[in-house]
């Protein structure tokens, strides 16, 4: 990947356990620390040479360093931020040690299930696109799920990204319509980034803390000066999913679990054979439809397939009777998963749109 720098904001003083005195990014998540787990994420991503995570100057940033010493032979800094002002802050603080890189991704230390494909894709978008002030993933809306207390996005006449409101300030607002949430994974054009960090509004919680500067303002800011917003909607809703509670941990851990329970299941690719007769009715099919072919697993599920990156993703899609679609779940396939799917797209095909 290019020059694209990362800073993770780890200075929060939040923590699921009080009794522990212990911050919510040292917490547990399969067998790693949630702080260590989105760095390598990061790191699988492709975004090496320059990585920050910001620290607070309190005794949970003491504790977060010890947990992050392993990483710093691969160049990691860590940053102190002064107090709690915020992440937009945060981001500041981090700025100059990013090297030479030219853009930022930005991401935080307690939502730990992003896929590295997930970085790569946004990433890809902005890098690409060349013209964005802002890149961000926006999600579906989904009453009744986690990512509901998400900020709200408001967009303009043009369906243009104008604004992302959090739920706290949605009293007298008209965003009835608004179908989407900002689950806060960005990637900034570093040079706009820094003149405009200074723009955002303070915004005082009322918790005795000094007013915190916050990221999602600097969308409005983008918009009202005309900058470009690069929009790169999630398809899988629980790669958003943050940690604030012990509820939140619960959720996030049990979808690691999952995860680990269908990579362990699954094996290295070996069957060419099979391979190539998968792949000639991949292309068949995407040739006469433009999708995707996939087949009803039962009730319940349904198994995709599509080239891709030298692989077949295979999804497992739980049908979501609160959400109009489907929740996409990709894993690369083994052998007698990859027989499984030749057997039923030739027996019955059907096209994923």
């Amino acid at each position: 990947m290019g020059k694209l720098a990362c800073v993770i904001p780890a200075a929060g003083w939040g923590s699921v356990c009080p009794v522990r005195s212990s911050p919510k990014v040292l917490e547990t998540t399969g067998d790693e620390l949630m702080i260590q787990r989105i760095i390598r994420i990061v790191l699988e991503a492709g975004i090496e040479d320059q990585l920050a995570v910001v620290v607070g100057n309190n005794g949970y940033g003491a504790q977060i360093r010890k947990a992050l010493e392993p990483f710093e032979c691969r160049g990691l800094r860590i940053v102190e931020q002064a107090g709690r002002y915020g992440a937009a802050d945060a981001v500041r603080c981090a700025l100059p040690e990013l090297g030479d890189a030219a853009d930022v991704l930005v991401t935080f230390g307690d939502m730990p299930l992003w896929r590295p494909d997930t970085l790569r894709r946004l990433a890809k978008a902005h890098l690409n696109d060349g013209d964005a002030a802002i890149s961000m993933v926006t999600l579906r809306l989904r009453p009744g799920h986690s990512t509901e207390r998400y900020g709200r996005i408001a967009r303009d006449e043009r369906g243009a990204i104008l604004a992302a409101f959090e739920p706290s300030e949605l009293a007298g607002r008209m965003l009835s319509g608004a179908a989407t949430v900002n689950p806060s994974l960005y990637v900034f054009k570093r040079k706009w980034l820094a003149q405009n960090l200074s723009h955002i509004p303070p915004v005082d919680k009322g918790d005795g803390h000094p007013p915190e500067l916050h990221l999602p303002k600097l969308l409005l800011i983008a918009h009202d000066q005309g900058a470009k917003i690069l929009e790169v909607p999630l398809e899988d809703a629980s790669e958003a999913l943050g940690v604030n509670t012990s509820e939140e941990l619960d959720e996030v851990r049990a979808v690691i679990r999952t995860r680990e329970v269908a990579m362990t299941e699954l094996r290295p690719l070996e069957w060419d054979d099979d391979m190539e007769r998968i792949l000639q009715f991949v292309r068949q099919w995407r040739a006469e439809y433009g999708v995707g072919i996939g087949s009803p697993m039962g009730p319940d599920q349904f198994l995709w397939a599509d080239e891709g990156a030298g692989f077949l993703l295979f999804s497992a899609l739980p049908r979501d009777p609160e959400f109009e679609g489907w929740c996409w779940q990709q894993v690369r396939a083994d052998a007698f998963l990859r027989l499984q799917l030749l057997w039923r797209i030739e027996h019955n095909p059907q096209p994923v749109v």
